[in-house]
């Protein structure tokens, strides 16, 4: 259990409580956490959605669920899970018939830091794991890197070719395509049945749709409806 004073005491700023729940059993992303749960939001207009007892935000606002409110939410979170998300083991987890070819990693800390108070770099500690779906081929020396505190995932049947980047926290859907030297930044939605093209960038937080082409080198910037193709620097829609 994780209580109050204690959050108090790890994030070791100033702060704020609004609410009447005390005490948390465990650290999880706004978008799965429950009622005995701890979270962050750098955006208020996500935590209205979610069922998190407590939230680590930025200002306080009305509402039922218990509000810990910050200067930087993010920070305050990253000190946290240094106090307590150590303790948790990241797991791996692979699907009948996955092949990981030669120097590819899965799992390795992700790349997230946040700037102190001295303007120092605090990292971001990755307690999430890696869900590898059926059917799926990850090329030789690519990386898929392991959740924050969620999960990174590749959807069954999707394939990977040799030296792609799959960031924390992104999520590929069922038979997509990722061709070599390809870039898939933090926190990306890529819907199924994709196609990545050699050498493409997509940058951190982008959804793109399902039944989507992106040509080869684009850089993607914006997120992407189903069924198009999309190409250039930045990328355009055909």
């Amino acid at each position: 259990m994780i209580n109050i004073e204690e959050i108090k005491h790890s994030i070791g700023m100033p702060c704020k409580i609004q609410g009447k729940l005390k005490s948390v059993s465990s650290i999880k992303p706004l978008d799965t956490a429950l009622n005995d749960s701890l979270s962050f939001a750098t955006d208020n207009s996500k935590v209205k959605d979610s069922k998190a007892g407590i939230i680590i935000c930025k200002e306080s606002f009305e509402t039922e669920i218990t509000l810990i409110s910050v200067d930087n939410p993010r920070l305050a979170f990253i000190r946290l899970m240094k106090a307590y998300g150590s303790k948790k083991k990241p797991k791996i987890t692979l699907g009948k018939n996955v092949i990981i070819e030669h120097g590819a990693v899965i799992g390795c800390e992700g790349f997230s830091f946040e700037r102190n108070e001295k303007n120092e770099l605090e990292r971001f500690l990755h307690i999430g794991g890696v869900v590898i779906g059926d059917n799926v081929q990850i090329g030789a020396n690519s990386l898929v890197e392991r959740g924050t505190f969620g999960d990174t995932i590749i959807g069954e049947g999707t394939q990977v070719d040799g030296l792609v980047m799959i960031g924390h926290n992104s999520n590929t859907g069922k038979h997509c395509v990722i061709v070599c030297g390809s870039m898939i930044c933090g926190s990306v939605t890529i819907g199924d049945y994709t196609w990545i093209g050699a050498g493409a960038v997509i940058r951190d937080g982008i959804t793109i749709g399902k039944n989507v082409t992106v040509g080869m080198g684009a850089v993607v910037t914006k997120n992407v409806p189903e069924g198009v193709t999309v190409y250039g620097v930045p990328a355009q829609i055909v």
